[in-house]
């Protein structure tokens, strides 16, 4: 098992590029949502912390999201299925 102290943490930026949004390597710390933690595929994958300048998240994200916003991805790809 890993210690917390041996992880490779990584940061990237949730921005909007082109009319798409995405996570980048490189970011506005005033203005994107900026995640330090693991990585995996180019996306938070795994324990970290996913910050703006209005909020804070802290703990487990999956192909980059968190458990909340993917159970409100679901619904609401339930919903337009309907």
């Amino acid at each position: 098992m890993t210690s917390p102290t041996n992880l490779n943490l990584d940061v990237l930026y949730f921005k909007k590029v082109n009319g798409k949004f995405g996570w980048f390597e490189n970011g506005n710390d005033k203005k994107d949502w900026k995640y330090i933690g693991e990585i995996k595929n180019g996306k938070p994958n795994g324990t970290g912390v996913l910050s703006s300048t209005f909020g804070k998240y802290s703990g487990e994200l999956k192909n980059g999201m968190t458990a909340r916003s993917r159970d409100l991805y679901i619904q609401k790809r339930k919903k337009e299925s309907w």
